[in-house]
């Protein structure tokens, strides 16, 4: 994907979740199995996260993984299909 369809399908999300989960937090990285709040609030920080790595060149191939990552939270927590997801990134 290119670097705005990225921020577009981003925008996208951080729209949806703003509607949906207040707040927005990093997961302790030992932790395990968090709640559905909790995963779509470190989802909308990894948001953030992944546009401030589109602004760096070196960073976009991160800001693509982390785009993967962030829609599988979204399959699993937000009510997103499989097929919406891979419509997203077309």
């Amino acid at each position: 994907m290119l670097k705005e369809q990225i921020k577009k399908v981003l925008s996208l999300y951080q729209e949806n979740l703003k509607k949906k989960i207040f707040g927005e937090e990093i997961f302790p990285e030992n932790e395990r199995n968090p709640s559905q709040a909790e995963a779509l609030r470190y989802a909308k920080w990894m948001i953030n996260q992944t546009l401030v790595f589109l602004e760096s060149p070196e960073k976009e191939q991160k800001a693509q993984r982390w785009l993967g990552f962030i829609q599988g939270i979204l399959w699993c927590c937000a009510g997103y299909s499989i097929k919406d997801l891979r419509n997203h990134n077309r």
